[in-house]
């Protein structure tokens, strides 16, 4: 929600901003739009912000650290003094991972494992107790490298470097596999294990360390004797809260603080390995989006300035499409939402404050409580029929023909139950049954309720957001997807995430006609200023010879894609030529960046935002042509003898891919 704060002065001294303020003076002298600090934050700040962001050693959406990194972007906007700081909060299903060990049956010692998150469906749980078989070393997997060992029932050992290999040991039998990580594995090798179907086959990953530090060595086993292990590993699919943060600065032009620019940079990062996700160079955006914010404070922009900071964008942009679908989406949409999401709530607190025996047994019982009744009833008689029909397929003794004739008495009674219009002539045995049964009615709208509440609070909170910006007009959108080992930076209003067909995205070129102008314009003016060479690609303008894609050898996903798909003038800020092989990986470590092109980057990017800010104009009334739209539905089951699927089935996760 928006909140007030005090206004704090900047760190560095008064000095240094004294001088800085003299800078600017010249600078507007020879400028024509407005001037802006000749630096980006001082550079501690900057390293500062890339320590904190990558100390946890997982940024990933849902884990502590990706917390952590939430409240440190808060504070760090609260501290700039801003009026209107707050933040909005929506749901999605990531996999957590709580344990995973390698435990030699022979020796003393165990290997700490981390699940590979390589597998679009399946978290790679393995049941309690683990699995437990001889350790074999197949090195990179390929099929003669498996020859002489025994591989049905095996944990086998791989390298990094084994690329789609590990087919061969699912293949072959094998019951889990663990990759041996040398060090400095690049993003490459983690994405071409990635696995798009569902197929129940456990990979985890190890550093070559953890086994060195008990004395073994994956080379030497014996393939002929191997060693006895158990292996553990609990991951799974949970619902976690996730969360934007965002703060306004109005702008000080009469003619320009009614339209409002608006910055996004992320702050999660992506997570090959469970729990080993630093993401130090995969914060450079988000750090040169709080360096912006530190210039801010003291050199208010001409237009308002909406700064965003966006979560899950490593799960399919998945905060930036939330806030792109906040402002986009007509006012009518929300009230509607909200009424029907309170309509469902009454409903829920009716049933748990109503549903008891002795209303369900007297003359005049409520429909609502027959029918929530009725509908366990039906999943209790399912429950049944699916047991009948495994005990019917199992050898016949007397034991299971008697727990058949047992359950059929059952289902009977319960079909017979289900069919009454009310409960007010039942005998013992029926009663007995719908006692048994609501306990696990009100076990489960309790859990409908607190869903229902925390939709709720979630759709508040985007209302809110939508009331900051509701009276201004915004002008564009401008992602942040920066790193450190380029050779400067691009403007695209595409990207890898959504595949446009070639004559939608060729209808776009007018819209940004006058954007790639004053882009160019302002970079010029930037570039004088900053005095050195130019960083500016001129990659938004269509071109036969240098297309757009050959700038990002990675093909990301981009938070521009979002914003031109929700009609506006979208785009992302991005460094060019750089494959960015860490991102992702254990080994995206603060002292991997570039920090002087960092900093060099985020002092031109900033400039260059503070400039734009001033333009008078981005558009020539042509805009993207608009692609957003919302799935509404319901994930149910089919009951045994129904024809139409009725009953809810919580937890259900919907994955959505495009391409081949």
């Amino acid at each position: 929600m928006p909140r007030s704060n005090p206004k704090v002065s900047l760190n560095g001294g008064a000095p240094m901003w004294a001088a800085l303020r003299v800078f600017l003076a010249l600078a507007g002298c020879f400028l024509s739009i407005a001037p802006w600090p000749a630096m980006a934050a001082p550079a501690d700040d900057f390293q500062r912000d890339i320590i904190a962001l990558s100390a946890s050693g997982d940024r990933s959406v849902g884990s502590s650290g990706n917390r952590q990194a939430a409240a440190y972007i808060q504070e760090a906007l609260e501290g700039s003094g801003f009026e209107t700081v707050g933040r909005f909060r929506f749901r999605l299903p990531v996999r957590r991972h709580t344990a995973a060990a390698l435990t030699f049956q022979d020796r003393d010692g165990q290997v700490t494992l981390q699940p590979l998150l390589a597998n679009a469906v399946s978290p790679g749980t393995i049941q309690p107790g683990g699995l437990t078989g001889p350790l074999v070393y197949a090195g990179s997997g390929r099929l003669d490298e498996f020859n002489g060992r025994e591989v049905a029932g095996a944990i086998v050992l791989m390298e990094m470097n084994s690329g789609r290999n590990w087919l061969n040991a699912a293949n072959l039998g094998a019951r889990a596999l663990i990759y041996l990580d040398r060090g400095e594995t690049p993003r490459a090798l983690f994405e071409d294990k990635r696995e798009l179907t569902p197929i129940q086959f456990t990979r985890l990953w190890a550093p070559i360390e953890a086994f060195e530090d008990i004395g073994v060595d994956p080379r030497r086993l014996d393939a002929q004797a191997p060693p006895q292990v158990t292996v553990n590993a609990d991951t799974r699919w949970v619902d976690v809260t996730a969360e934007n943060i965002f703060a306004l600065i109005p702008g000080r032009d009469p003619d320009l603080a009614e339209r409002v620019l608006i910055v996004e940079g992320f702050y999660d990062s992506h997570a090959y390995v469970a729990g080993r996700s630093p993401g130090a160079d995969e914060a450079c955006g988000i750090a040169t989006l709080l360096a912006l914010a530190r210039q801010l404070r003291e050199n208010p922009p001409a237009r308002s300035i909406l700064l965003l900071a966006t979560d899950a964008h490593s799960e399919g942009l998945a905060g930036m499409r939330e806030a792109v679908w906040n402002m986009h989406a007509r006012s009518k949409y929300f009230v509607l939402k909200r009424k029907a999401l309170g309509a469902r709530l009454k409903r829920a607190k009716t049933i748990l404050r109503t549903l008891k025996l002795e209303n369900l047994t007297h003359a005049e019982v409520d429909p609502l409580l027959v029918e929530v009744v009725g509908e366990a009833i039906k999943s209790e008689v399912d429950r049944i029929s699916r047991q009948l029909m495994r005990l019917r397929l199992e050898e016949r003794n007397p034991e299971t023909a008697a727990a058949i004739k047992n359950l059929a008495v059952q289902r009977r009674t319960l079909r017979t139950l289900g069919w009454k219009p009310t409960y007010g002539d039942i005998d013992t045995e029926e009663r007995a049954w719908i006692e048994r049964l609501i306990p696990g009615v009100l076990q489960t709208y309790k859990a409908v309720r607190k869903d229902l509440q925390q939709q709720l609070s979630h759709l508040k909170q985007a209302m809110a957001f939508r009331r900051v910006i509701r009276d201004k007009e915004i002008d564009a959108v401008i992602s942040l997807h920066l790193s450190s080992h380029g050779d400067g930076v691009g403007a695209f209003n595409q990207g890898f995430h959504f595949k446009l067909r070639p004559h939608r995205a060729s209808a776009r070129v007018p819209a940004y006609s006058l954007m790639n102008d004053v882009l160019n314009a302002a970079a010029d003016r930037v570039h004088t200023a900053l005095g050195e060479g130019s960083l500016f690609q001129d990659s938004l303008r269509p071109s036969r010879r240098k297309p757009w894609y050959s700038y990002l050898p990675d093909e990301p996903a981009m938070g521009g894609e979002i914003s031109a798909l929700g009609g506006y003038i979208g785009l992302t800020l991005a460094t060019t030529h750089d494959a960015r092989p860490r991102w992702g990986t254990p080994a995206d470590l603060p002292a991997h960046v570039d920090l002087d092109f960092a900093r060099r980057q985020s002092a031109f990017v900033s400039a260059l935002l503070l400039d734009l800010a001033a333009a008078p104009q981005y558009d020539e009334g042509q805009f993207p042509r608009i692609g957003l739209s919302v799935l509404n539905g319901t994930a149910k089951f089919i009951r045994h003898g129904e024809l139409f699927a009725r009953q809810p089935a919580p937890g259900t996760i919907l994955l959505a891919f495009q391409g081949p």
